[in-house]
């Protein structure tokens, strides 16, 4: 039985800020972060990718897996771009592949580089991608919120809405929809890498793990050839467990005796799952723009695990509390872990720090008792 990683302090490493040419966005760019897409203008399962490493280094990747209806193999298309940091516009100054090129790849390549030239331009163009802008909308539904406008793109079929997000690195662009509103292109996960050595961007394959048609995955990794969505869960725990109050700094929640302590302020339960409350760094940000770039920093993708955006969802409690619901892919032992972060919006000081927890556990035993871990997160409250 393994371990769930608690991975979220890794988040916050210090690291360089820069943009893109031609625009500087509400939040700047961070070494090594990068936002995957979606691309549904394909007649497969694609993905496209942008990294930055920082203002004059790129690095462009599509992928596509195998797809068995189509008889179609697996392909991978990885392109590091160089640009002059100091000009106005997208002005490439080199180009190196990472992944053997075939002629077959022409055409998969000189999108790359349109989408690359197109996104910087209309992003260049678009000057109110910011939450002080009385255009940038804040709803319940997460892939509403931003700033949208429609615009004419060839490479997508010509009058397209796009969206724009400080939420999503690099672009800002979140998702594109037709006038018909079919999305065409939507961010599927954003993430960083944590050094040179670190594969997180390069490894991604979507969400599907590669298995089998028919086939499933549970929390060790093994498959299953059902047609449930998980395997069943064998946690087992234990009805009208004598329940414990605790409070830290600003937080309140409420265990019963199926939690272990393991350390102060962090518990789990059989090795299944786990609650831990900390605190976050301090910041120089007023906490309500803290706020939006912790949401955006606590959504991402790191050490080759991948937050799904398509079940991503972004709300507040009763007490006011920020929550954010991922579903994270782990493609190493194939199974989902579900994770609830919570951060207290309250401070009297603006210089300090918020108070946060992470909940985390496999999605099997979370889907089977959903109601008992529902009932129990409900409990947490500033």
């Amino acid at each position: 039985m393994k371990k769930i990683a608690a991975f979220f302090t890794l988040l916050f490493l210090a690291v360089s800020a820069f943009a893109l040419p031609g625009f500087i966005p509400f939040f700047q760019d961070e070494s090594g972060e990068f936002v995957y897409y979606r691309d549904y203008s394909f007649n497969r399962e694609s993905y496209v990718g942008f990294l930055t490493y920082d203002d004059a280094t790129y690095e462009l990747r599509y992928y596509a897996p195998f797809d068995k209806e189509l008889n179609l193999p697996e392909k991978e298309v990885t392109l590091l771009l160089s640009v002059n940091p100091a000009s106005d516009f997208m002005d490439l100054t080199g180009e190196r592949f990472l992944t053997n090129i075939t002629s077959e790849d022409t055409e998969i390549i000189n999108y790359l580089h349109d989408l690359m030239y197109e996104f910087n331009i209309r992003r260049c163009n678009t000057l109110d991608v910011t939450p002080y802008s009385n255009d940038y909308v804040t709803t319940k539904n997460w892939w509403d919120n931003g700033y949208s406008c429609y615009e004419d793109f060839s490479q997508f079929g010509g009058d397209v809405k796009i969206y724009y997000d400080v939420m999503v690195p690099l672009f800002n662009i979140k998702k594109i929809v037709n006038n018909r509103n079919e999305v065409l292109f939507k961010v599927a996960t954003t993430g960083r890498i944590l050094s040179a050595n670190d594969t997180t961007f390069t490894s991604f394959r979507g969400f599907n793990g590669g298995l089998a048609e028919g086939q499933t995955i549970n929390s060790e990794g093994s498959k299953k050839s059902d047609n449930k969505s998980v395997s069943e869960s064998t946690l087992k725990i234990k009805k009208n467990a004598k329940k414990a109050d605790y409070k830290s700094g600003n937080i309140s929640l409420t265990l019963d005796a199926n939690w272990e302590a393991s350390a102060e302020n962090m518990w789990w339960l059989s090795d299944r799952a786990y609650i831990a409350v900390s605190t976050l760094p301090k910041s120089s940000m007023t906490t309500a723009i803290y706020l939006f770039y912790l949401n955006r920093r606590l959504i991402q993708s790191t050490q080759n695990t991948y937050v799904d955006f398509s079940k991503l969802e972004l709300s507040s409690t009763d007490s006011g509390l920020v929550k954010i619901h991922t579903v994270i892919w782990q493609p190493e032992n194939k199974t989902n872990m579900v994770s609830e972060k919570f951060i207290s919006s309250s401070s009297s000081d603006e210089s300090s720090s918020l108070d946060y927890v992470v909940f985390s556990a496999w999605e099997n035993d979370y889907t089977a008792n959903q109601k008992y871990f529902d009932s129990l997160l409900k409990t947490i409250s500033q």
